[in-house]
């Protein structure tokens, strides 16, 4: 688990973000249903001091990665991929 944080949230904090991206994907799965576009793959979302990346797992599941705005998003994207083919491989 990484316990370093980019900006200043607890545990709760961390849940209420991984809860929106949780309803966030959802959203966007059903947009892209309607326009026949595919089912996503990730999520990003960007604000001023950080970035959120999102992955699906399988069976509802997703992992949700949290960082600074300034990390560089490509080793983050290869981290966030590591880390679920492992998760994935548990599951």
């Amino acid at each position: 688990m990484i316990t370093e944080r980019p900006f200043d949230a607890d545990d709760h904090d961390l849940r209420v973000i991984g809860a929106y991206q949780g309803i966030f994907r959802t959203q966007l799965r059903k947009l892209c249903e309607e326009m026949d576009a595919g089912r996503p793959q990730r999520l990003k979302m960007d604000f001023e001091k950080t970035k959120v990346l999102t992955c699906d797992l399988k069976d509802g599941y997703y992992l949700v990665l949290v960082l600074e705005a300034t990390t560089n998003e490509g080793v983050a994207w290869q981290q966030l991929e590591t880390r679920r083919h492992k998760l994935l491989a548990e599951i």
